[in-house]
């Protein structure tokens, strides 16, 4: 479901891709979410972690969310949320079924060149599967591909997973990676940048147990 009316309010289900919306967006010369093109995932997904770049995220563009739990459906507006960097407190067992944005009207040709731009600078991020950044870049300044390439730790492989030769915040799935293996690799380079730096590292990504 997308809902979008003449001032930039722009309405969409949880479950809308983010590659979709940045469609529309340049449709209809909707500015202020270029930085999430070349972004995988849904809506709802990405308002969870407040996915973005190192200095925006998708929650400077959300007005307010519809959630969905136990007790039923409510819409909680952005000054109610506690959000951050990669951060977001909901609940557990809560649904985003839906978000509403604020953008800005302009042209779509604006709004191409920018989403372009974007998707030009990720093109040189590891490919392969992988889930992007596996960790948040720690607050003390020090990116966390930074520190984990310092520990010589790039190409280490635990099963059909390894730490990616030109990223070293990427773990990519070689096709036979399970999900023991990823963890494992994960508390490796947790405990490696922990013993070198002294720095502990938080997942960017959501394990499921």
């Amino acid at each position: 479901m997308v809902d979008i009316d003449g001032s930039g309010n722009f309405y969409a289900g949880g479950g809308a891709s983010i590659a979709s919306i940045i469609t529309i967006c340049k449709e209809k010369g909707l500015s202020g979410i270029e930085f999430m093109a070349g972004i995988p995932g849904t809506l709802g997904g990405t308002i969870r972690m407040n996915a973005g770049t190192n200095d925006r995220g998708i929650m400077d563009a959300v007005s307010f969310i519809d959630l969905a739990d136990a007790s039923g459906s409510r819409r909680i507006g952005k000054n109610e949320l506690e959000y951050g960097y990669r951060h977001m407190a909901l609940p557990t067992k809560t649904v985003i079924t839906g978000a509403g944005l604020s953008l800005n009207v302009t042209s779509p040709d604006d709004v191409r060149a920018k989403v372009a731009s974007f998707i030009d600078r990720r093109r040189n991020q590891p490919k392969g599967l992988s889930s992007g950044c596996i960790f948040k870049n720690p607050e003390e300044g020090s990116s966390a591909g930074y520190l984990i390439d310092k520990t010589g730790l790039k190409g280490h492989r635990v099963g059909g997973a390894f730490v990616s030769d030109i990223h070293a915040n990427f773990i990519i799935n070689d096709g036979s990676a399970s999900s023991s293996d990823i963890l494992k690799l994960i508390e490796i380079i947790k405990d490696e940048v922990k013993k070198q730096f002294s720095v502990e590292l938080e997942e960017e990504v959501i394990i499921l147990a």
